[in-house]
């Protein structure tokens, strides 16, 4: 084979994703299937509700079971509770929100949250995903420019690997 051997490269990869979304009464509420073919086979299904539970402030919940062949852990979630929000739109808008996250490796392909981004092979190698919280506000300047700002407080699910983000943001809308 030498030369002939094939190896696995970016345009070898599929990503297979079907969404279904329903608002039931007062509850949003979706589910999502994500496969991904490379050599490490992984399928996620997530199952999420989001509810108002009083004026302007809504409680979300986050269900992720992945299929690794890797036997660690496989189940994980995300709550989430948000106040008010701001809307590109309308000048003077904000929000508030704060998330806790537990994930094991098998829940993500390659996580994008801020936090995350600085250490994912120590948090890999050391303790199969992550654990911790994200809290934020942002704040509509103008229309259509809303800055933000966040703080990530992460650490390994399991060994030692810990970390924490400052993060901020201008995001301009046309």
């Amino acid at each position: 084979k030498g030369a002939a051997e094939k190896r696995m490269t970016l345009a070898d990869e599929r990503f297979y994703t079907v969404d279904v979304a329903t608002k039931l009464g007062v509850v949003d509420a979706y589910a999502s299937y994500y496969k991904l073919d490379t050599a490490k086979e992984n399928e996620i299904w997530n199952l999420g509700a989001a509810l108002k539970v009083a004026k302007d402030l809504s409680l979300k919940a986050d269900f992720m079971l992945g299929d690794a062949d890797d036997n660690k852990d496989d189940k994980g979630y995300v709550v989430g509770l948000a106040y008010k929000g701001a809307k590109a739109a309308t000048a003077g808008t904000w929000g508030l929100y704060a998330n806790y996250f537990n994930q094991p490796e098998a829940t993500f392909f390659a996580q994008t949250i801020d936090g995350y981004a600085v250490l994912p092979a120590t948090y890999a190698a050391d303790g199969d995903g992550f654990k911790g919280f994200e809290v934020g506000a942002n704040y509509t300047i103008a229309k259509n420019i809303v800055a933000g700002v966040k703080y990530y407080d992460l650490e390994a699910r399991e060994g030692e690997a810990d970390n924490q983000t400052l993060w901020s943001e201008v995001v301009l809308t046309f």
